[in-house]
């Protein structure tokens, strides 16, 4: 169990990003054969596929967290001191933290409005509180992606001074 936990912990956003953007590319080309091979039409697969093609872009997003792609400005490391530079970096990841957090909130109250309202996707009919919910849930994942960096960098710079 702990060996599953910890196979996870490390390849969430890899396994979510991998399924969607296969279900999004057979998505397409299923569109592909249906329309241009059989000459028929599947209304349902685009919807999908673009779906799913958003739900990629946040758990990217958070992997982007985990392995350290996202764009910052890597001067400060350069030019500053350390102690300084570690400082410049969490408190720019605080800010970001923040701002995740302030979005997933957001989001939550935006799904709950959409669930309570009733409305649905067009050609799917899924209700749109769980379309929508797919922002929320990729900024809780950025989030605790975030977390977990601080906390990394705060225990590296622990062991690092010792």
């Amino acid at each position: 169990m702990k060996k599953t936990i910890l196979f996870l912990d490390q390849n969430l956003e890899k396994i979510l990003c991998l399924v969607l953007f296969g279900a999004m590319i057979f998505l397409a080309v299923l569109q592909v054969i249906f329309r241009f091979v059989l000459n028929a039409s599947l209304d349902w697969t685009e919807e999908l596929a673009r779906y799913c093609f958003i739900a990629s872009i946040y758990a990217g997003a958070a992997l982007g967290v985990k392995e350290e792609q996202h764009i910052r400005v890597e001067i400060v490391n350069v030019i500053f001191p350390e102690k300084i530079a570690f400082g410049i970096r969490f408190i720019a990841n605080l800010i970001w933290l923040g701002f995740a957090i302030l979005i997933m909130v957001q989001g939550f109250q935006m799904c709950s409005i959409f669930f309570a309202n009733g409305q649905t996707s067009p050609t799917l009919r899924l209700p749109m509180g769980m379309v929508y919910s797919v922002v929320p849930i990729g900024f809780l994942l950025m989030s605790i992606r975030l977390i977990q960096k601080i906390y990394m960098d705060f225990k590296c710079r622990k062991d690092c001074e010792a």
